[in-house]
């Protein structure tokens, strides 16, 4: 993923999802690219990627823990998420943002919203870790 970079500006690709298959990185459709302040990001040493949130599954009531549907979301890839924090995954084939929690030996994904269950990652589900989600706003 190669990243434009123009005075100080950055665009990163906004991509509609991204998926693991057989091991491989596929990008969904893109969608646009998103400009932002370089220098508001340029702690950030890996490569960044920018997804659009298209469900609910992250809303809820509480504004410090709610991504409303068509809320952008940044995310760092190769980093760790860690137990609490929120990723962008691939699951079976999906890209899904949740929080991750950890049951035991086993990875739960949760939404904040709680119409959605939450997802217990099993050895047989095809589960991947993309980035960590850094920021999510209706626009950067």
């Amino acid at each position: 993923m190669e990243k434009i970079k123009i005075l100080g500006m950055e665009e990163i690709p906004l991509y509609e999802n991204i998926k693991v298959i057989d091991g491989a990185f596929v990008y969904g459709e893109e969608v646009g690219t998103y400009t932002i302040v370089k220098t508001r990001y340029s702690h950030y040493n890996e490569p960044l990627v920018a997804i659009l949130n298209t469900d609910d599954s992250m809303s809820s009531d509480d504004p410090q823990n709610s991504i409303p549907k068509d809320y952008f979301i940044l995310g760092e890839m190769d980093t760790p998420v860690r137990k609490g924090n929120l990723g962008i995954f691939s699951y079976n084939g999906e890209c899904i943002v949740r929080r991750l929690k950890i049951s035991g030996k086993n990875a739960v994904l949760e939404a904040f919203n709680k119409d959605y269950s939450d997802i217990n990652v099993e050895d047989k589900d095809e589960f991947y870790i993309l980035a960590k989600v850094i920021e999510a706003s209706r626009n950067f």
